[in-house]
């Protein structure tokens, strides 16, 4: 279903409190990866934007980190990329795009596909 709701808000306050690192969760995402790689297949993780002000989560880089060095994948993270932060318009609410910041989105993550994985 399209949300078609525009964020009126302003940027939320980064989380205080980081949450812990759900070491199962983690355990799945590296066992899905292996198995991806297994397969030939090239694994490129996606950290959509958020409309939040900026704050650097020691935990996602802590992963990020973790899963580039032990499975040498890509981590495009959008989290506070500019292009998106600037336009208020294109969020549903603080965490999520809305129709048409999902249609940019989607069409700039396919074209980095297109260009920088195949």
């Amino acid at each position: 279903v399209p949300q078609t709701h525009v964020y009126t808000g302003e940027p939320q306050q980064a989380i205080k409190k980081e949450a812990a690192i759900d070491s199962a969760k983690l355990n799945y995402l590296s066992a899905f990866i292996e198995y991806a790689q297994s397969k030939q297949a090239k694994v490129v993780v996606l950290i959509s934007p958020h409309y939040i002000e900026k704050h650097q989560s020691a935990n996602l880089n802590y992963v990020t980190n973790l899963l580039k060095e032990k499975h040498g994948i890509t981590v495009w993270n959008y989290e506070q990329d500019p292009q998106y932060l600037s336009k208020k318009e294109w969020f549903h609410d603080a965490f999520h795009l809305n129709n048409a910041g999902a249609t940019v989105y989607s069409a700039e993550v396919s074209k980095r596909i297109r260009e920088e994985v195949f």
